[in-house]
């Protein structure tokens, strides 16, 4: 029945249509919430649904850091991770495939974090685009990296960009936000 199908020039046609509208669409897998794996990295204190993070004051003097590759894996976070050390980096780098947790790796060794100061990072995009700029946004909750949005934002893609930002923020929005 299928060949007889393929060799009809209208049910091929079809046959690729579906097969198209099958691979296109967008991923919205289940988070879980879960953190990322060790216990020297930590997080927010989760999700505020209330709460708008574009409209959440920016944390000044801080600059992020974006990171993106094709199909770099990884899961979307509301809030950042804050990484007090080496270990929690590559804690953290672990849910990314290993070439682009090695760029990430690598990005957030180039940030500077002065006294006082702790690293932090999060996906802030997974999608067919990436984000120009983003900035560190203290919320009553935590602290996320809001990225800017896309002006012209593609409808569909071959393969997901991961975008992760990272910045130093001062050590004492650590618990919590503002």
């Amino acid at each position: 029945m299928l060949m007889r199908l393929l060799t009809r020039p209208l049910g091929a046609l079809v046959l690729l249509l579906v097969l198209a509208v099958a691979g296109c669409g967008s991923d919205t897998g289940s988070d879980t919430g879960s953190d990322t794996p060790g216990d020297t990295a930590s997080t927010g204190s989760g999700e505020s649904p209330g709460q708008d993070p574009s409209a959440a004051p920016t944390v000044p003097g801080t600059t992020v850091t974006l990171v993106s590759a094709t199909s770099g894996r990884g899961d979307p976070a509301d809030r950042v991770t804050f990484l007090a050390s080496d270990g929690a980096l590559a804690s953290y780098v672990q849910q990314f495939d290993s070439g682009f947790a090695a760029d990430v790796s690598r990005a957030a060794e180039g940030v500077e974090v002065e006294d006082g100061e702790v690293l932090v990072a999060q996906v802030v995009m997974i999608g067919c685009d990436k984000p120009a700029d983003a900035s560190v946004r203290s919320l009553e909750d935590g602290v996320a990296i809001v990225p800017t949005p896309v002006p012209t934002p593609h409808m569909e893609c071959v393969a997901a960009v991961t975008t992760v930002g990272l910045a130093a923020v001062p050590v004492s929005l650590e618990g919590g936000g503002r």
